[in-house]
C-alpha cells in the first residue's frame, strides 16, 4: 500500500535548530487532495510515481511544478533511509556527525515551488540549466538561475519507462550512494569504495606535487618524500601487473595485496628510506590519500565553473 504521508511530507534542514527533521509540505499535500484522495489510495507505488511523472510534464506551469514537489517529498525520505543504512554500515565513534555531514549532500531540498522549464525528452525529465548548470525557473521578477538541489538530479536522471524493477526509491538510493561529495565524506571518515592501493596507483606525482604545492602547508622536503613514495608505488604496480600476466601461479593471484606490499617495502629499503614494516608503509601512504580526499571535497563544493578551471590545470 503506497504510504501517502511521504509525497506531501519532506526531510529537510531546520535552520532554527540546525538540524534535519521531516515536516509537512502544504503545497505538495495541495495537489494530492485535489485529485481524488481515493484514487491515490488504490494506485501502487509505480502507478503513483508514474502519474506524478506524467503530471510533471503538462503545459500548466504550476500544476507540473506542484507534482515534482510530490516527488522531491518521496525522494528525500529514499535518500535519508539510504545516508542512515550507509552510517550503519561504515559505524564510528562519531555517527551523529557522519549522518549530519552526510545528510547536507543529499537533503538539500527547501521544499518550495520552483516553477522549472523542461527541453523535449520523452524518456527524461530534461530540466532546462544555463551555462553553469543551473535550474532556470520562472517567478515573479521573470527567470532566475538557481542551484538545483539533489532531488532535482534524480529527477532528471530517472527513466520510469526503462524498467520496471528500477522503481524510484532504488534510483535514489543508487545516486545517494554514487554521489562524489557522499564518497568524499565517507572517505574523510576513512571509508573508501577502493582499497589504499588501488586509490593511490591512480595518482599521477606530478598531480600529487601540485596538489601539495599550493593547497596544503607540507614543507618541500615532505613534498618530494610523498612524491617518492608515490613514483615506487606506480613502479610496484606496473612490475606486478607484467609479473602476473607472466605468472601461471594462483597463490600470487590470491595473496596479490600482501605481496604487493612487500614488493614495495623491499623497494623503498633500497632506497634508504627508513621504514621498516608494511604497516608503517600504509601509515604513511593514508596521510597521502587523506590529504587528496579533503583537497577533492573542497573541489567538489566549489563553484561548477571555477572547479573545472582548476580540474583542468591540476587533474580530478
Amino acid at each position: 500500500m503506497v504510504e501517502l504521508r511521504r509525497y506531501w511530507t519532506m526531510f529537510r534542514l531546520n535552520l532554527s535548530q540546525s538540524k534535519w527533521e521531516k515536516s509537512e509540505i502544504a503545497a505538495a499535500k495541495q495537489l494530492l487532495f485535489s485529485i481524488k484522495p481515493t484514487s491515490w489510495g488504490k494506485a501502487d507505488e509505480q502507478e503513483m510515481q508514474h502519474r506524478l511523472w506524467i503530471l510533471c510534464r503538462v503545459k500548466e506551469p504550476a500544476i507540473r511544478s506542484q507534482a515534482c514537489l510530490n516527488l522531491r517529498c518521496y525522494i528525500s525520505h529514499a535518500a535519508k533511509h539510504t545516508v542512515d543504512s550507509l552510517v550503519t554500515k561504515h559505524h564510528t565513534g562519531d555517527t551523529y556527525t557522519l549522518a549530519q555531514d552526510l545528510y547536507s549532500c543529499v537533503l538539500n531540498d527547501e521544499g518550495k515551488l520552483l516553477q522549472f522549464l523542461l527541453e523535449d525528452d520523452k524518456q527524461r525529465l530534461k530540466f532546462v540549466v544555463d551555462e553553469r548548470q543551473r535550474l532556470l525557473v520562472i517567478n515573479d521578477q521573470g527567470m532566475q538561475a538557481v542551484s538545483p538541489p539533489f532531488s532535482f538530479k534524480v529527477l532528471a536522471t530517472f527513466e520510469p519507462h526503462r524498467s520496471q524493477r528500477l522503481s524510484l526509491w532504488n534510483w535514489t538510493s543508487r545516486l545517494v550512494t554514487q554521489e562524489p561529495e557522499v564518497n568524499l565524506i565517507l572517505g574523510e571518515y576513512g571509508f573508501h569504495r577502493q582499497s589504499l592501493w588501488q586509490f593511490l596507483s591512480k595518482i599521477e606525482p606530478l598531480q600529487l606535487r601540485s596538489m601539495e604545492q599550493q593547497f596544503s602547508r607540507f614543507s618541500t622536503k615532505k613534498i618530494e618524500y610523498h612524491g617518492q613514495l608515490l613514483t615506487i608505488l606506480r613502479q610496484v604496480h606496473q612490475q606486478y601487473r607484467r609479473q602476473r600476466l607472466k605468472s601461471k601461479s594462483q597463490e600470487l593471484k590470491k595473496n596479490n595485496n600482501n605481496h604487493l606490499w612487500e614488493m614495495m617495502l623491499v623497494q623503498v629499503q633500497q632506497q634508504a628510506i627508513p621504514i621498516t614494516s608494511t604497516q608503517a608503509l600504509k601509515d604513511e601512504l593514508i596521510q597521502i590519500r587523506k590529504f587528496i580526499d579533503h583537497h577533492r571535497r573542497n573541489l567538489y563544493q566549489s563553484p561548477s565553473w571555477e572547479r573545472s578551471l582548476i580540474e583542468a590545470v591540476h587533474g580530478s
